[in-house]
């Protein structure tokens, strides 16, 4: 790798900066320079520069990780300011290539001290743009970490084929090695990992940062700057790569950088002092004192107005500010409640706001982690747990049979009463399954058993839903076992059973709506309604936690129903508004209001991957903002925002299709689950 130097440094940042000045406008108030204090904030971007990603070539110096800038300084001469600054932020690189595979994280955060001078030599003394050329010096600490594993703890291994993989490459693991999809997560902390064997380094360092901007004088107390800064460090080791490390790790042996790109608000500490060029008071000076003008006519001098513009004859203070005699910010000649308690908060006419106002504004700022509550809910262990959890992988089961057009109503009462009855969705076949069974005999003796009650059935294997069958082997184990004399009369279970039934709709839903419920059943009567169970408990109590879950977790109408011998059983059910109705009545229309619109969210698809997506694109994605990854069926999806309004989303597609990302669309989520923006309107159909 080639160490980058100041020559190689783009200057495109700069030419942005001076772009942006030009479109200031020339009629802001000029400032000149003294000796007052300021302090600022600012935020901008990090960007690194060594061994990982061959120096980031190929990026831009503005892409790069957020971070924070605090500084204060003073005037100490005309053209000279000096003080202390402070940073705060991250770097990263990512190289991807068949040589070799590396990436880190690192927090930054420094401190120190730095000079700058404003060129004021040689330009205008009532300029209000100043360009400005900084060094100084400042420690940093470093802590670097790498993604090497995925959420599970599996080592990630890169092979020649451009996969990711959970074993080292090998001929005999090619048919047992699982592809894997980076998490982003930066998991490993390096110096810990001592890949390289290069020690317990220290993550202390001082860097020399050489700076160049402009600063825009926007008044007697604040100044905004534009500016770049090349932080010049004295550690080769913030991305755990240096000249001694191993084989193919082997950096150049130059010392990492960093790039900053920013932008910073000053703010003066104290109003600058009124100076004379001599002991004899210039006309300037004494016009301004003796100046007895008063623009908005409210009796109190411009010199000491502290509200200018005050509309006429509004009573005001001695200084000029109008009345408000209740003390709650809002000026008696607006406030529409005159007599607002001490302390009360209101709104911008004065009038206080009540609890009312406050729990609605709650209730939509905990909608965003509603998500987490229904997974954390159905993970807990206050969940009363099931009669019944189906399991994943490969297990036997009873195919009662399949339907497109709807089942009767005592059909579908008499899977329910089945504790471990299943369903399957292909296209728009529901198919129905019962047990869950290791072995062969076990799932044909529970044929024979519920061919003995009249229901009629099929064995097969499901593999994560994909169904077959060996006829010829379940014909073999069911002449063994009804050879052996075993009895499979059975009769119905007179055990009452409870499940919560999630909605009825006229209009069949994506399964992504339902996907944190492990055990969802789908039932679709001859009344054309497409019911949804999930849960089956013993006790009523169980039954009505659930529900009360599924409740806060945006599932408005679930309520419980009671199953016995095959038959359902009528409960009177205390659920709000539907306080009066039995389970019956519930049981016989859709829902009404099945979800909570709060939930409902449009966000943006940036791209659908099968994991062949560069390492470079991603950089790209993650600069936009936060990006949420969704995995289903092999694939990855990427991704950013949420909005309450379609339209709102479109206006953020329209600027990220704008900015070279063409294939992005609009799609939809509830209760964080990607559905269609179809399917959105579906549920509100519903």
């Amino acid at each position: 790798m080639v160490s980058i130097s100041l020559k190689e440094f783009s200057i495109r940042p700069i030419l942005l900066s001076c772009l942006l000045i030009g479109l200031i406008p020339t009629s802001l108030i000029s400032q000149e320079r003294d000796e007052t204090a300021y302090i600022g904030l600012g935020v901008g971007n990090l960007t690194f520069f060594g061994d990982v990603s061959n120096q980031n070539k190929g990026l831009h110096p503005t892409i790069g990780r957020p971070s924070f800038h605090l500084r204060y300084s003073s005037g100490i001469t005309p053209y000279l300011d000096a003080g202390l600054e402070a940073m705060f932020g991250q770097v990263s690189a990512n190289e991807r290539g068949l040589l070799r595979n590396l990436n880190f994280e690192s927090q930054i955060r420094s401190g120190g001290f730095f000079v700058a001078y404003n060129f004021d030599h040689f330009l205008k003394e009532d300029r209000f743009i100043s360009p400005i050329l900084s060094v100084g010096v400042s420690g940093f600490e470093f802590l670097s970490k790498s993604d090497l594993r995925d959420a599970q703890g599996r080592t990630y291994y890169y092979w020649d084929d451009g996969t990711i993989r959970d074993l080292p490459q090998s001929e005999f693991a090619l048919e047992t090695a699982q592809e894997l999809v980076r998490d982003y997560t930066y998991e490993s902390d390096l110096r810990e990992a001592d890949i390289d064997g290069l020690g317990d380094y220290s993550e202390r360092a001082v860097a020399f940062p050489i700076g160049l901007g402009a600063r825009f004088d926007m008044g007697e107390y604040l100044n905004f700057d534009i500016h770049t800064r090349l932080y010049l460090t004295t550690t080769d080791y913030i991305d755990n790569v240096t000249a001694e490390s191993i084989g193919n790790r082997a950096g150049n042996g130059s010392n990492d950088k960093f790039f900053y790109t920013g932008f910073l608000v000053s703010y003066g500490l104290h109003k600058k002092a009124v100076k004379l060029d001599s002991d004899v008071l210039d006309a300037g000076w004494l016009a301004q004192v003796n100046d007895r003008s008063d623009e908005d006519k409210d009796g109190v001098i411009d010199l000491i107005d502290q509200c200018p513009h005050t509309p006429i004859d509004v009573q005001v203070t001695a200084l000029g500010c109008p009345l408000d005699e209740d003390k709650d910010g809002v000026p008696d000649f607006l406030d529409l409640e005159m007599n607002s308690a001490k302390g009360a908060y209101v709104n911008a006419d004065g009038e206080t706001l009540d609890d009312a106002y406050f729990e609605e504004r709650m209730k939509r700022f905990r909608t965003g982690g509603a998500m987490n509550v229904i997974e954390g809910t159905v993970e807990s262990a206050s969940l009363p747990k099931p009669v019944f959890t189906p399991r994943p992988g490969k297990k036997y089961m009873v195919q009662l049979g399949d339907t497109e057009e709807g089942i009767s109503e005592d059909l579908a009462t008499l899977l329910l009463s089945i504790p471990d009855v299943q369903t399957l969705s292909k296209g728009d076949t529901v198919l129905y399954m019962v047990g869950d069974y290791d072995n062969l005999p076990d799932a044909v003796r529970r044929q024979l058993e519920l061919e003995e009650r009249g229901v009629k059935g099929k064995v097969v294997l499901s593999d994560e839903g994909e169904l077959s069958s060996d006829a010829t082997e379940v014909r073999r184990v069911k002449k063994e076992l009804q050879a052996s004399g075993e009895s499979f009369a059975s009769s119905p279970s007179q055990n009452l059973l409870w499940r919560v039934q999630v909605g009825a709709f006229r209009y069949p839903l994506s399964k992504n709506i339902f996907a944190a419920l492990k055990d969802i059943i789908t039932i679709q009567g001859d009344d054309q309604l497409m019911r949804y169970f999930s849960g089956v408990y013993e006790r009523r109590t169980d039954a009505e936690t659930y529900r009360k879950m599924l409740q806060n977790s945006g599932f408005n109408d679930a309520f419980i129903v009671a199953f016995r011998g095959g038959q359902k059983i009528s409960v009177r059910e205390a659920l709000g508004p539907m306080r009066n109705e039995t389970s019956e009545d519930l049981w016989r229309r859709a829902s009404p209001d099945a979800f909570d619109e709060n939930l409902i969210r449009y966000r943006v698809l940036l791209t659908k991957s099968d994991g062949s997506i560069s390492p470079m694109k991603l950089e790209q994605f993650r600069e936009l903002g936060k990006i949420d990854q969704y995995f289903e069926n092999g694939f990855t999806y990427y991704m950013i925002g949420e909005f309450i309004s379609k339209d709102v989303a479109q206006e953020r597609l329209d600027e990220y299709q704008g900015a070279g990302l063409e294939s992005a669309v609009i799609v939809g989520s509830f209760n964080g689950r990607p559905v269609t923006v179809e399917e959105i309107e579906m549920m509100k159909r519903n």
